[in-house]
């Protein structure tokens, strides 16, 4: 499965969160940011934290640790 493909219509990854109902919880809490990319080497995001709706109620915050060492967060 090529997983560095989540935002395309039609990925493997995409067709993966479709099937099991998981939930892209940074971009689902903030629709208006552009998440950070998360590979040194490019602008692509490469991970992501998947989450099922049964679970959105109970989150507050979302973060990444960025690679470069600082805390990339949005309350």
């Amino acid at each position: 499965m090529d997983a560095n493909k989540v935002d395309e219509a039609g990925s493997q990854l995409r067709k993966f969160c479709d099937l099991h109902d998981l939930v892209d919880i940074f971009t689902h809490m903030h629709p208006d940011t552009t998440p950070p990319h998360t590979y040194q080497r490019s602008t692509n995001r490469l991970d992501y934290i998947f989450v099922t709706p049964a679970f959105i109620p109970a989150i507050t915050a979302v973060s990444f640790y960025h690679s470069m060492y600082h805390l990339y967060q949005i309350m």
